[in-house]
């Protein structure tokens, strides 16, 4: 099976951030959103992490339809993400809680995008 490697990819400098697909719109104007690191990921799956003050973003590169054997998801929990590729989870660990019920994820032309809620919390 053909793998493809960021390190293969002649425009790909690592430490430079590298937007796949999803399209932030920061809550409280530009500005709003803290591009979390994102380490020792496996080279099949490339994907970047952006947090905003209520949410977090996970955009990821998905094989080409000819590679896979079965439909991609995601597995969205509290405290971390798994992206579904061909049977095979890739865990990401989030950098925070989020609400399960109010996250989402979507695919579109090889690339899925992943939207979590952060919980709200109210003081009386």
């Amino acid at each position: 099976m053909e793998r493809h490697r960021l390190e293969d990819d002649g425009s790909y400098r690592r430490g430079s951030l590298r937007i796949i697909g999803c399209i932030l719109r920061p809550e409280g104007g530009f500005g709003g959103y803290v591009l979390v690191p994102v380490e020792n990921h496996p080279p099949d799956i490339p994907f970047e992490m952006i947090e905003t003050e209520n949410r977090i973003y996970i955009t990821a590169a998905l094989p080409p339809d000819t590679m896979l054997t079965s439909a991609p998801y995601a597995r969205i929990e509290t405290e971390r993400v798994a992206i579904v590729v061909n049977e095979h989870e890739t865990w990401i660990p989030l950098p925070s809680r989020i609400n399960v019920f109010h996250s989402t994820y979507t695919i579109r032309h090889g690339v899925m995008d992943i939207f979590c809620r952060k919980p709200v919390f109210f003081t009386l």
